[in-house]
């Protein structure tokens, strides 16, 4: 038990001397954004598009990120692969993915498991 303790001990004191990446690589801040959360089921390719739009001025402080929670999804996979529902993201998220990149913001999308 005291070995492992004095080699935790020597370990820890050893961090403070562990190179840090460049500060070029370092995360500059939290992410920051916008999420569908709060719409659950009722998220559409407008919405997003609309937060996109009030989002945008903000991105030079750091708010990048918009993300999709949920219900994105259609019922059913295409092909062996997710898709997303078609009524409500008309364009596809390629579409909106590309619409977001062109205001400076990074796309983000979110599901569970489920049961299907």
């Amino acid at each position: 038990m005291r070995t492992t303790t004095a080699a935790l001990a020597a370990a820890l004191l050893t961090l403070p001397f562990v190179p840090l990446p460049a500060s070029g690589a370092a995360v500059s801040g939290p992410p920051m954004g916008w999420s569908s959360r709060s719409l659950g089921c009722s998220v559409s390719e407008a919405s997003v598009r609309q937060a996109a739009d009030a989002l945008a001025p903000l991105a030079p402080a750091g708010y990048r990120h918009v993300i999709i929670d949920d219900c994105w999804l259609a019922a059913q996979r295409t092909g062996g692969a997710l898709a997303p529902d078609a009524t409500r993201f008309p364009s596809g998220v390629k579409a909106l993915a590309d619409y977001l990149h062109g205001k400076g913001l990074k796309l983000g999308l979110s599901l569970s498991a489920g049961t299907k």
